[in-house]
């Protein structure tokens, strides 16, 4: 039991740094096109999660690719990853967007809960279904 746990915890917190790293690699190439960047978040919210939902269907394949295994035997624990890690990073880019809010930075599409959520749960339900 004490396994299983372990195991979950370090496959969240894997999942959470990979999912994060894709997420900054959005926001970097965001950031170097310069009508994307200077485009409000709020603006056309459907066109931003269908750009979510690409880039968190790329980072899949691309996180399947380059490590083909599932890390939790369990297939419960694995459920449950894919219902944990897309929430935790949905809080994280939250967190990073009113941090943003509070220090007069600008905030982009990716600083807020829907948006992280969606790229992890695609990305997630790709590793999930495409790994045997």
């Amino acid at each position: 039991m004490l396994e299983l746990l372990i195991e979950l915890i370090g496959q969240i917190a894997v999942d959470v740094i990979i999912q994060g790293v894709f997420e900054m690699g959005g926001r970097a190439a965001l950031k170097a096109s310069k009508k994307a960047a200077q485009a409000e978040p709020g603006s056309n919210p459907w066109a931003w999660v269908v750009v979510y939902i690409s880039l968190g269907a790329i980072a899949g394949v691309i996180s399947v690719w380059i490590v083909p295994v599932h890390w939790i035997g369990s297939p419960t624990a694995r459920l449950l990853n894919l219902a944990i890690t897309p929430i935790l990073l949905g809080f994280a880019f939250e967190l990073l967007g009113r941090w943003k809010t509070k220090h007069q930075k600008r905030r982009y599409a990716v600083d807020r809960f829907s948006y992280g959520f969606t790229f992890a749960l695609v990305m997630g339900l790709i590793r999930y279904f495409s790994i045997a």
